[in-house]
């Protein structure tokens, strides 16, 4: 009993790099402060960029207080650069979770041939 309890305070492993990205990019940018009141409506925007090791972190702790509204929207755009000969398997991996999510006619991939370097 001692050992599960104990096992329960340890805290949260933290990533093995700290992140790469700024703060102020860490966080994002929450237009309205919830101090302000007005009558009738009013729109709560979330906007900045997430470095990857808190996209998990923000579905969980973000999306379901703006759930409490109505009309919750989402745009997203994920891009990755990678060596051309693994591209087309990516992109297709990709396009096939996309489908299997039932995301195709919300989703596009898309893969742009950059120029090579010299």
């Amino acid at each position: 009993k001692d050992r599960a309890q104990a096992l329960r305070l340890v805290p949260d492993p933290q990533p093995a790099e700290p992140p790469t990205t700024p703060p102020q990019a860490a966080e994002p940018e929450v237009e309205g402060a919830a101090s302000e009141t007005a009558p009738g409506r009013a729109t709560v925007r979330v906007a900045g960029t997430i470095p990857p090791e808190a996209w998990n972190r923000f579905g969980r702790s973000i999306l379901p207080k703006l759930q409490a509204g109505d009309g919750l929207s989402a745009e997203i755009e994920l891009q990755v650069s990678v060596d051309g000969a693994v591209a087309g398997a990516i992109e297709a991996d990709v396009r096939q979770a996309v489908q299997d999510m039932m995301l195709s006619d919300k989703l596009r991939v898309e893969r742009e041939e950059l120029p090579r370097s010299e």
